[in-house]
């Protein structure tokens, strides 16, 4: 995973368990400790904070073209 790429919470747990029914979807803003945690900012709601996560409880959103992250698909 990168910064920009689009993901979703695989595993709610650690204080995330009020996220579950807010829409899951979420843009890597930034990561810490050599991509051990990844910073995600909730793409429709702005009032939810910037949240830090483990990496490997995020999955990548695989779309060729996607309102969040637009690219022309090659």
């Amino acid at each position: 995973m990168n910064i920009g790429d689009i993901v979703e919470i695989r595993v709610f747990d650690d204080g995330n368990q009020e996220l579950k029914d807010k829409g899951n979807i979420w843009k890597i803003t930034k990561f810490k400790f050599n991509k051990g945690k990844s910073i995600i900012k909730h793409m429709e709601n702005e009032n939810i904070k910037e949240r830090s996560i483990s990496s490997w409880k995020l999955r990548k959103i695989e779309t060729q073209y996607n309102i969040w992250n637009p690219q022309t698909p090659e």
